[in-house]
């Protein structure tokens, strides 16, 4: 097939830019002829505020881009994953506008919420969940606490439901049944709302045998738990050893946190270096305070056989099954937090047949072969769906 993937990358590259770099290279190693387009963020730093935020609403030129690129590629499919804010839906309506059957994932919650993460004042928030413009939001400035960016923001909702931008692909993809049931009650169709999980390639062996510590993967921020995280580890004795790896807002905070403390930081690893961090770690730790869409981190520790302890909250608490794939613990409570690993730290016996299965449930969710049969189908039905329609306007005509 020929495939328009359309994403823009974030200026910190995050999970959603892992996911879109892993597909594009499975589509390809499967034969398939695709095309990246999408304009990245960091271009919207050399324009004026008012240049930056009418390209975030409508990008003119991304959508004349898009044309001359049709007229050469001649896609049969788009698979449209980020367009905030530098692409623009513009290119959406560029894709439909010419009948090109689109499939989109949702990997945030962006459709519900000006920031994205349904998450404010450290703690997970759905006022604005249904609501056609979003007012909480507004009033609050939950989008990089700013108001004027809050705008914007609710902008490119608000545009993208008045023009129905979403109900008019064909497949909208949700990488778990919780964000899923989100989206449902944000609005969108329930009958073009598929769950396909993020598939993760993983070439390292799992490991049975581990190597004494607990580990962190992921953005060091105020969602991800990393307070929570610290707080926890406060609480755990010192022969408890943490392993950090990555990077963010919160990382001086997390450097003070490890003066005298048995934590180390890592920084960022590639993705080698964190499938090994994962084989040898006894538990990974995944202590989000937000929803999340997914659990790339936990799935990674499934791969190489470590149990994740995770919040009983959002998608986490459905990836992670309680007593088979790992623990969970209070959202948000250092202190149900540091008992969970404890618990789990002192039973060797437990973790390793937690670790196992693991494994097991990597195996039959999340291999590269899985999600690419999965991708395939969810591609099928769309071409299917758009062929429909197609005949159905004929009819009509």
């Amino acid at each position: 097939m020929r495939i328009l993937v359309v994403h823009t990358a974030y200026v910190e590259p995050g999970g959603e830019d892992r996911v879109v770099e892993a597909e594009v290279a499975l589509l390809r190693d499967r034969g398939h002829d695709v095309r990246l387009f999408g304009w990245p963020n960091s271009s919207l730093a050399e324009m004026t505020t008012a240049g930056a935020a009418a390209t975030a609403l409508w990008n003119v030129e991304a959508r004349k881009q898009l044309k001359r690129l049709l007229d050469d590629f001649r896609p049969q499919l788009a698979h449209v994953h980020n367009t905030f804010l530098a692409t623009s839906i513009s290119v959406v309506h560029g894709l439909i506008g010419r009948g090109v059957p689109v499939v989109a994932t949702m990997h945030n919650y962006r459709y519900a919420c000006a920031n994205g993460l349904l998450f404010r004042d450290g703690a997970p928030c759905e006022a604005c969940i249904g609501l056609t413009i979003g007012r909480p939001a507004l009033a609050r400035g939950c989008y990089r606490d700013s108001k004027a960016a809050t705008l914007v923001a609710t902008g490119v909702r608000l545009l993208s439901r008045s023009m129905g931008t979403w109900q008019k692909v064909q497949r909208i993809i949700a990488p778990t049944h919780f964000g899923r049931q989100i989206l449902v009650r944000s609005g969108l169709p329930p009958e073009k709302l598929v769950v396909k999980p993020h598939f993760v390639d993983c070439a390292v062996e799992p490991q049975f045998t581990k190597r004494g510590y607990a580990a962190y993967v992921g953005r060091l921020s105020n969602e991800k738990g990393i307070g929570t995280l610290l707080e926890a580890w406060k609480r755990l004795p010192t022969d408890i050893p943490l392993r950090v790896a990555g990077d963010g807002p919160m990382h001086a905070e997390v450097v003070r946190a490890s003066v005298g403390r048995p934590i180390e930081m890592l920084g960022r690893l590639d993705s080698a270096g964190i499938f090994e961090l994962m084989a040898g770690a006894e538990v990974v730790v995944a202590p989000s305070d937000c929803y999340e869409t997914f659990g790339r981190a936990a799935v990674e520790a499934f791969a190489v056989g470590t149990p994740v302890v995770a919040p009983d909250h959002g998608a986490l608490a459905e990836v992670v099954t309680p007593g088979a794939t790992g623990v969970h613990f209070r959202a948000r409570q250092a202190g149900s937090l540091a008992g969970a690993v404890a618990d789990l730290w002192a039973d060797a016996a437990a973790r390793r047949l937690m670790g196992r299965r693991a494994r097991a449930e990597y195996e039959s969710k999340y291999t590269a072969d899985i999600g690419y049969g999965a991708l395939m189908e969810t591609y099928k039905d769309a071409l299917n769906g758009s062929e429909t329609l197609r005949h159905s306007a004929e009819a009509a005509g």
